[in-house]
């Protein structure tokens, strides 16, 4: 391996553009043969570029840290699902070098996700070069030397020279994290305090039809309480629910009744709760989603999320879903948290202008 890395650096010295081609990194690949391996190397490349433009996105450091999880730790996440739920948010950057740091991380999400087979087990293979295949082909390496080139031959090579030194050293401690952590800004905000009122008359004669429709449903059921999850997103209307019996043990509550019209469609007078709260004030906005709660008394809580980037707590929500939600419920900048402000700045949305509320 040794040997190999230090001919491939001499490839690189004389190559007129700085270049490492890609026949040359496939034999490299090949040398190594172990996915985790090419995929811990891959990590060091977006985290190269990540720190020398001083990127700050809750988004890409996030996935930083479940890539080293994943690669580090044994920590389970499901990289397909990730890679298509973030697929839009990092196509959607358009700024440089912004916007290669965002490509690099999503390639390194489909390179996790497929054991890097891009590098290992590229089809029909002849060695060409990476300039011939379409960009949503193209390995983090080399998305990561495009950006940290800018197109200059020497800082080109300066790249490829790290790449190599970096693979010798994570190939002589391969359990080792070569560089240090990225801190992570969590993907949440504060509670931005809100002068809603939940508790209108007209609110709570909606929630009591809700828990009778979810009632319905479990009435087969010997539950002691019940949990709901929802959210009414401009994306999509959803709930997702379990029941706890009298031995503590909790199962998945079948809903049907969110699937219904109208006044029997529990997932739709949600949605007349949510426009009724936005119309309160609509420079604090409106919530997204929600956790209610069912006692065998039949007494109920509920808690609406106005400021978190969550849905449901076992999944991941999609980031792109909240740039329609902000299109259809806008809200003025200050009761914006700095999650959304990110997505609504990137994409160039407008706040709610406090002239256009109505007194």
């Amino acid at each position: 391996m040794k040997q190999l890395i230090t001919d491939l650096k001499k490839v690189v010295s004389n190559n007129e553009k700085g270049h490492l081609p890609l026949n040359n990194r496939v034999k490299l690949a090949k040398e190594i043969n172990n996915p985790e391996l090419i995929n811990k190397i891959y990590l060091e490349c977006v985290k190269l570029i990540y720190v020398k433009y001083n990127i700050e996105d809750h988004t890409i450091s996030n996935l930083i840290e479940q890539a080293e999880g994943f690669l580090y730790s044994g920590q389970s996440h499901n990289f397909e699902s990730i890679y298509n739920q973030y697929k839009n948010y990092a196509e959607g950057i358009s700024d440089q070098p912004y916007a290669g740091v965002a490509a690099t991380m999503l390639a390194l999400c489909s390179s996790i996700a497929y054991d890097a087979e891009g590098i290992l087990n590229i089809e029909d293979y002849e060695g060409e070069d990476d300039d011939v295949y379409d960009w949503e082909m193209w390995n983090p390496d080399f998305f990561a030397s495009n950006s940290f080139s800018e197109e200059s031959p020497i800082k080109r090579r300066e790249f490829w020279v790290w790449f190599l030194n970096i693979t010798n050293k994570l190939c002589d401690s391969p359990n080792i994290l070569p560089s240090p952590k990225i801190k992570v800004e969590r993907i949440s905000s504060p509670l931005i305090k809100k002068t809603k009122n939940h508790n209108t008359d007209s609110i709570n004669s909606i929630l009591k039809k809700v828990v009778a429709l979810i009632l319905e449903d479990a009435k087969d059921k010997n539950w002691e309480k019940i949990e709901i999850e929802g959210q009414n997103q401009r994306a999509g209307l959803g709930m997702k629910g379990i029941y706890v019996d009298e031995n503590g043990s909790s199962h998945k509550l079948d809903l049907t009744y969110y699937l219904y019209d109208g006044d029997q469609c529990s997932v739709e007078l949600m949605q007349k709760i949510k426009d009724e709260i936005y119309e309160q004030s609509k420079e604090e906005g409106t919530w997204f989603s929600y956790n209610l709660l069912i006692s065998s008394e039949v007494d109920f809580q509920i808690k609406y999320n106005y400021d978190q980037a969550s849905i449901y707590k076992d999944k991941e929500p999609d980031l792109e879903d909240f740039v329609e939600e902000f299109e259809e419920y806008p809200r003025l900048k200050k009761f914006t948290p700095l999650w959304w402000q990110e997505l609504i700045e990137k994409n160039s949305i407008g706040y709610l202008d406090s002239r256009e509320i109505e007194i």
